[in-house]
């Protein structure tokens, strides 16, 4: 087959991320045995929430056999201390007495829950995404041992350090551990008491949304303006907030507490609560805020208006508040707006609740509601990433795929989902480039510029997949896939104009990055099949320095059923503008997100980090 990897002059290459996507092997499980779901107690935010806050909750995740520790098919837990220290007792989930109890009682002196809760919200996470994407996610490491599947390593004891990170390289997550005082004691927690992040369900939900979003996009970790980095960490703390709809004892008592307004204060909007406490954070290690729907429509008129795109620089953390906290605005707009109906029945016509007037039943109802409403933006915020850019994300990238993906899957928009968007991302002045309006029609990424024609090959009846589109393809399938998409893309000078790439000679071979069935269902019922796949072209530019630095373009595509190319989301590799804004922040402001001597290289682990940067971390 002409699309395997082959000496100089070849016109593509298959690259390595194809290989790492059919290695994923998670456990299908058979019609015959009884179980399909295991329940596993958690922590819904952290410890310190009380009982009568929903502090624990029972979750639900797809049924596998585990190993103690415990270690499935996705994602292994490693219980040791440190680098090589003491290893604590690993948890059998697997014993009948705790699958009968829901696992371990949660107790943050037992280290085998630990174990369990790591695990479980990790397992939670990831099946979010397969149920919006349509597939199985892989990872962009390599499996530890030749043969086996691939796993994400979870370390709920990796050091002492009020902290967390994922690590490409080493196919982990680390988690971290501190004792409050020392000058960081906030005043309502005990001094000298140890505070662990791997109890964090939104620590744990951004860390393994780093690690899926690594595995979708590999090239977003080449940081190459200050939106690379910020996305990663907004999508990562959108996916936590989203994620805490699911406990319902949980969002029942901050409803309550706000009396049915979302828009308030409430710990829904505060991300890892106890962490900030210990930092001396008194609202979380992050926060988002969002204005009543009439508040936003006048906010030009004297009420005050968040804070721009413009006005926090390029620190990672705080520009990416800003998109986390656009979306977030967006999904309270929808909420209420949903919730209004509910709110003018049970007050006889009057759009706020009276304090104290919030019956138990109209509390079920606005809960309801609001779960139903972060689930779909959820979706809408996973399946955008099939249409984001494979290089040089920008904000206002994401804004177009998050519209485009609602739109292609969802017709009609009756609540006006997309213009609540667009509407947060314009107040906060994140400006999608080459649009000729804001408007969700104008944002809906177009479709190639000139007619191609379909690639056959890659049509629903001719691919070869195992048993199910949305089925993790068997390697030699995938690289079989490629090699037609290759071979199409070789053959045809006006298809690598469309997705903008240089000739070989100048720029060397095209990469087959990705290549991805999905199957998705619609709100109407009617199934989605799709081809998403993404073709990158790297070439190397001299800096003044004399170093090489990596330059990189290319194009996602998006094939339907009959192998025709309903989108070419285009970033030119012969883009000297781009090129230019790249290598600017690369050399200035993220050069800590880049080292080497001669040619640089983009440094993963400083990537991903949750919480606040320490000075040697070196990140801008």
């Amino acid at each position: 087959m002409s699309g395997a990897p082959g000496p100089a002059g070849r016109a593509y290459v298959i690259g390595p991320q194809l290989a790492r996507d059919a290695e994923v092997r998670p456990y299908v499980s058979r019609a015959d045995l009884p179980l399909g779901w295991r329940s596993l107690r958690v922590f819904a935010v952290d410890p310190s929430l009380s009982a009568s806050e929903g502090e624990v909750h029972v979750i639900r995740v797809p049924y596998e056999p585990l190993a103690p520790g415990p270690e499935g098919g996705l994602f292994a837990v490693d219980m040791r201390v440190g680098e090589g220290g003491t290893c604590y007792r690993k948890v059998d989930l697997d014993d009948p007495d705790l699958l009968r109890r829901q696992g371990v009682t949660p107790d943050e002196a037992d280290a085998r829950f630990h174990g369990q809760m790591v695990y479980g919200i990790a397992s939670l996470t990831y099946e979010a995404f397969r149920k919006a994407l349509g597939r199985q996610p892989g990872w962009a490491f390599d499996p530890a041992r030749p043969g086996q599947p691939s796993r994400l390593l979870l370390v709920p004891f990796a050091m002492a350090e009020a902290n967390a990170y994922y690590s490409r390289s080493r196919g982990s997550i680390s988690f971290g551990y501190a004792q409050s005082g020392g000058g960081r004691w906030s005043g309502d927690l005990p001094p000298d008491v140890t505070f662990f992040t791997s109890l964090s369900s939104d620590i744990v939900t951004h860390e393994v949304t780093h690690a899926i979003l690594d595995g979708l996009r590999p090239h977003f970790a080449e940081a190459t303006s200050a939106d690379g980095p910020a996305f990663h960490e907004a999508f990562a703390d959108l996916m936590a907030i989203f994620q805490r709809f699911e406990f319902e004892p949980f969002v029942r008592s901050q409803i309550r507490r706000a009396n049915g307004d979302l828009a308030l204060d409430t710990l829904l909007n505060v991300i890892a609560p106890e962490i900030g406490y210990l930092e001396g954070e008194p609202f979380g290690v992050r926060r988002f805020m969002a204005q009543r729907g009439e508040e936003a429509a006048n906010a030009g008129g004297g009420r005050a208006m968040p804070v721009g795109l413009d006005r926090v620089g390029e620190d990672t953390h705080a520009r990416g508040a800003v998109l986390a906290e656009a979306v977030f605005e967006a999904f309270v707009t929808i909420a209420r707006r949903r919730t209004v109906r509910l709110i003018r029945l049970a007050t006889g016509g009057r759009e706020r609740l009276a304090e104290g007037e919030l019956s138990p039943e109209l509390l079920d109802e606005i809960c309801l509601v609001s779960r139903k409403v972060a689930e779909q933006f959820r979706r809408i915020c996973i399946r955008a990433m099939d249409y984001c850019p494979p290089v040089d994300i920008t904000f206002g990238d994401y804004l177009r795929a998050m519209i485009t993906a609602d739109a292609v899957l969802v017709r009609d928009d009756p609540l006006n989902y997309r213009e609540a968007l667009v509407d947060a991302f314009r107040r906060r002045r994140i400006y999608p480039g080459n649009v000729a309006t804001m408007s969700a029609h104008s944002l809906v990424w177009n479709p190639p510029q000139r007619p191609l024609p379909a690639i056959a090959e890659l049509s629903l009846d001719r691919l070869r997949f195992d048993g199910d589109p949305g089925a993790v393809p068997r390697p030699q399938d995938a690289a079989y896939h490629a090699g037609c998409l290759g071979d199409a893309i070789a053959a045809s000078p006006a298809l690598r104009r469309e997705l903008g790439l240089l000739p070989p000679a100048e720029a060397g071979p095209f990469e087959i990055a990705s290549l991805r069935p999905t199957r998705r269902a619609g709100p109407d019922g009617q199934i989605a099949f799709d081809l998403v796949a993404e073709v990158v072209q790297r070439r190397m530019v001299a800096l003044p320095d004399g170093r090489e630095a990596p330059f990189r373009g290319g194009a996602t595509l998006i094939l339907d059923a009959w192998g025709q190319i309903q989108f070419v989301i285009r970033k030119g590799v012969a883009s000297r503008e781009r090129e230019e804004k790249a290598l600017g922040y690369m050399t200035g402001a993220g050069a800590g997100y880049w080292t080497g001597a001669q040619r640089l290289q983009a440094v993963e682990d400083l990537f991903h980090r949750f919480c606040l940067r320490r000075p040697e971390d070196g990140a801008p």
